[in-house]
C-alpha cells in the first residue's frame, strides 16, 4: 500500500464506519415513545416539555426522579425538546448521532493505541453495531447511557494525552470529561479504576510502581466517590434499590455470577434479547457454581499470559470492572440483566478480542479480513431486525414476552398497553397471567383491577385493589380505585372513605379528587362535591400527566362516563369543560358493550355541549331505542326531554350525574 493509500485508509474507515452505523440504527426515528420510562424522562415530565427555562435548570440539578442524580441528562433532554418538540423521532435520531459519535471517538482511540486502522475499525465495529447496543440507542430513557459514554471516550483521549506528556491541560481536560461524564451518568464511577487497567496494557506503565500509579488518580477517585454518594441518595430516595430481605446476599451474588457469564454469551450470540430478563432461575447454586467456574478459569487465563500478551488482561477487567456498578450486589429493582449495561463493558471484550486475531494470524489475513467484515455485516443486519422491535411498548414486550420465562413485566406492560388501546379483554388476559406469575405485583393488580372494572366485574376488581393496598399501601391511585369499584357496587360510603384516603395520599392527584367530588354528588353533598372538582380541574387544566392518568385508569367505562357527564353538564363553569367531556363519552363509547344505553345518553350530552346539535340528537335517540327494547320507559322519556333540548340547540346543565 502506498503513502497516499495508507494516509486515507483512517479516514476511509471512519467514515465507513459511521455510515454502517446509521444504516444499522435508522429506523430508530420512526418509533414511539415507550410507556417505561419515556414519560418520567421526557413525555411526560413538565420541567423537560419546557425546553429550556429557570425551572427546568433547578429541576435537573436537584431532581432525583427515576431514582437518578443526573443534571446533564436531563439537560440534554431538554435541548432535545427545545429544538425538536416532543416529537419521538427526532429524541430517537439525536440517540443515533450520539452513538455514532462514540463510535467515531472509539475507533479514533484505538487508532491512536495500536496505530492500525484495519484492527482498530474491526474492534470499534463489533461495538457499534451489535445488537446489544439497541437498548440504549432505542429507547429515550437511555439517553444517558450515549451521552455518558461520549464523555467517557473524551476522558480517555485526554488522559492518553496525559500520559504521553504529562501537563495541567491534559490531566483537567481528563477530570473534566470525567466529571461531566458522572453527571450524565453514574456507570463511569469505575474510569478511576480502569485507568489502572490501562496501566497494564497499552500504556505499559506499571513499571513507575503502584503507589505513583494511584496516587495520581486519586482526583479521579475523589470524583467517583462523590458520584456514588449523589447515587445512592437519589435512589434510596426513589425506593428503587431492593433490600436484602427483598433479596439476600447470596441470591445477589448468584445472579451476579450467572450474569457476568450471560453476558458473554450474548456479546457472542446475540440471542433473545429482551427489554426486560426476569431473575429466573439466575439464583440458583449449581448455576452460580457453574459460572464461578467459568469466571475463574477465564480469568486465571488472562492473567497467566498477562506478560506476552497484555491486552488479554486488559479487556478481560475492562469487561469485569465495569459491569461492576449494575451486576447486581446493589440490585435496583428485580431484573436479572440488561442490554443497556454493556454499553460500555463490550468495548473491552472487542478490542480484546480483534487484538489477540491480529497477534496470533500471520497467514490468511486476508481470508480473516472477509470473515471478520462478513460478522460486521451479519451483526448489521441482526441490529437493524432488533430495531424494528422497539416499534413501541406492545412490539417490545410482546417480543420479551416471547423470548423470555414467567416475565411478569412484560404481560404487565403488554396488558397496560392493550388496556390504552380498548382492548379490555386482552388486557385482563394479560396482566391475570402476570400475577399469576407475581401476585404482589402491585401495579398489575391495580391495573387489573381497572380492566375488570370496565368489565362490570365489581367484586373481582375490589380483590385486585385490595391486593395492591396489602403490599403497597400508600398508594393513592389504588386507595381511589378501590373507592371508585365500591361506589359502582353502591356502597357510598366506603367508596367516600377509601377515595378520602387517596387524596390524603396524594392532594395534587387529579384523579383522586374527580373521582371523591363524583362520590359526593352522587350523595347529594353538591357544595363539598364541587370543591373536590373545581380542584381536580384545576389540576388537571396544567398537568399531562395527570390528564393521562385520567385517561388510563378510567378504562373502567362507568368512570369514563361519569366524568364525561359532569363536564358535559355541570352548572358550575369551572367545571364544565366541553372538549373534555367528548374526548371522555367518545373513550367510554370505543369500550362499552354496544347496547349500553347510557354510554349513548351521555355521548349525546357531551356532543351537545360541544355544538354538535345533531350528532347529539343521533346518539340520544339511539339511547332512547335501548332503554325501550329493555322496558326502561321511564328512562327512555327522561332522555327524551333531553332530545327536545338538543333540537332547540341548548345543552343539559344539572347539578349531579346522569342515573345509571
Amino acid at each position: 500500500m502506498d503513502s497516499t493509500s495508507k494516509r486515507w485508509l483512517a479516514p476511509t474507515l471512519a467514515a465507513v464506519l459511521a455510515l454502517a452505523t446509521f444504516a444499522a440504527f435508522a429506523g430508530v426515528g420512526a418509533n414511539e415513545f415507550l410507556q417505561l420510562d419515556d414519560p418520567t424522562y421526557v413525555r411526560d415530565n413538565e420541567f423537560v416539555k419546557r425546553g429550556f427555562s429557570a425551572e427546568g435548570w433547578a429541576y435537573a440539578w436537584t431532581s432525583t426522579d427515576a431514582a437518578n442524580w443526573h443534571p446533564l441528562t436531563w439537560l440534554s433532554h431538554m435541548l432535545d425538546v427545545e429544538l425538536f418538540g416532543v416529537d419521538p423521532g427526532p429524541h430517537h435520531l439525536a440517540n443515533l448521532a450520539l452513538h455514532g459519535v462514540n463510535a467515531l471517538l472509539a475507533f479514533a482511540l484505538f487508532l491512536r493505541w495500536t496505530a492500525k486502522p484495519f484492527t482498530a475499525f474491526l474492534a470499534v465495529g463489533l461495538f457499534a453495531l451489535h445488537p446489544l447496543r439497541v437498548e440504549s440507542v432505542a429507547w429515550t430513557a437511555e439517553r444517558k447511557d450515549v451521552l455518558s459514554t461520549l464523555l467517557f471516550f473524551l476522558a480517555l483521549h485526554a488522559w492518553t494525552a496525559w500520559v504521553r506528556r504529562p501537563g495541567a491541560a491534559a490531566y483537567a481536560a481528563t477530570a473534566t470529561c470525567l466529571a461531566l461524564g458522572l453527571l450524565a451518568k453514574p456507570m463511569l464511577v469505575t474510569f478511576p479504576c480502569l485507568l489502572l487497567v490501562l496501566d497494564l496494557w497499552p500504556f505499559a506503565r506499571l513499571g513507575r510502581g503502584a503507589r505513583a500509579l494511584v496516587v495520581e488518580k486519586l482526583p479521579f477517585f475523589v470524583l467517583a466517590a462523590a458520584s456514588c454518594v449523589a447515587t445512592y441518595v437519589a435512589q434510596h430516595a426513589w425506593g428503587a434499590v431492593m433490600t436484602t430481605e427483598e433479596l439476600g446476599l447470596a441470591e445477589r451474588a448468584a445472579n451476579a455470577l450467572v450474569s457476568y457469564v450471560r453476558y458473554v454469551r450474548l456479546c457472542v450470540w446475540p440471542s433473545g434479547l429482551a427489554i426486560y430478563y426476569p431473575l429466573g432461575r439466575h439464583t440458583e447454586p449449581a448455576l452460580a457454581l457453574g459460572a464461578a467456574v467459568a469466571l475463574a478459569a477465564a480469568t486465571w487465563w488472562c492473567w497467566k499470559s498477562r506478560a506476552r500478551a497484555p491486552w488479554r488482561l486488559a479487556g478481560w477487567l475492562w469487561f469485569l470492572g465495569m459491569l461492576v456498578p449494575v451486576i447486581g450486589i446493589v440490585q435496583v429493582g428485580d431484573q436479572a440483566l440488561a442490554d443497556r449495561y454493556t454499553y460500555l463493558p463490550a468495548i473491552g471484550l472487542a478490542f480484546a478480542v480483534v487484538v489477540e486475531l491480529d497477534a496470533r494470524v500471520e497467514h490468511g489475513r486476508a481470508l480473516l479480513a472477509a470473515a471478520a467484515l462478513a460478522i460486521l455485516v451479519l451483526l448489521a443486519w441482526r441490529t437493524r431486525e432488533q430495531v424494528r422491535l422497539w416499534k413501541d411498548t406492545l412490539t417490545v414486550f410482546t417480543h420479551a414476552a416471547l423470548v423470555t420465562k414467567d416475565n411478569a413485566m412484560a404481560h404487565q406492560h403488554i396488558g397496560t398497553a392493550l388496556l390504552l388501546t380498548g382492548d379490555v379483554d386482552g388486557a385482563i388476559r394479560e396482566l391475570s397471567e402476570c400475577v399469576r406469575i407475581a401476585p404482589a405485583f402491585p401495579d398489575a393488580q391495580n391495573n387489573l383491577g381497572s380492566a375488570l372494572g370496565a368489565r362490570g366485574r365489581f367484586v373481582e376488581a375490589i380483590r385486585c385493589f385490595e391486593t395492591a393496598i396489602a403490599v403497597k399501601q400508600d398508594s393513592s391511585r389504588v386507595r381511589t380505585n378501590l373507592g371508585w369499584a365500591l361506589f359502582q357496587l353502591g356502597r357510598a360510603e366506603d367508596a367516600e372513605r377509601e377515595c378520602k384516603k387517596g387524596v390524603e395520599l396524594d392532594p395534587n392527584d387529579a384523579q383522586a379528587r374527580e373521582r371523591l367530588g363524583v362520590v359526593l354528588a352522587a350523595s347529594r353533598r353538591t357544595e363539598d362535591a364541587l370543591v373536590e372538582l373545581r380542584r381536580a380541574v384545576e389540576l388537571d387544566s396544567r398537568s399531562v400527566e395527570h390528564r393521562r392518568a385520567l385517561a388510563l385508569a378510567p378504562d373502567d367505562v362507568e368512570s369514563l362516563k361519569t366524568r364525561a357527564w359532569l363536564r358535559a353538564t355541570s352548572f358550575d363553569g369551572s367545571v364544565r369543560d366541553a372538549r373534555s367531556a367528548l374526548e371522555l363519552a367518545e373513550r367510554a363509547a370505543k369500550l362499552a358493550q354496544a347496547n349500553d344505553a347510557r354510554t349513548h345518553d351521555v355521548l349525546g350530552a357531551a356532543r351537545a355541549a360541544a355544538g354538535e346539535f345533531e350528532a347529539a340528537i343521533g346518539s340520544a335517540s339511539r339511547a332512547v331505542e335501548l332503554h325501550r327494547a329493555q322496558a326502561k320507559d321511564a328512562k327512555a322519556a327522561d332522555v327524551e326531554r333531553r332530545i327536545e333540548l338538543y333540537r332547540a340547540r341548548t345543552p343539559v346543565v344539572r347539578r349531579v350525574p346522569a342515573s345509571k
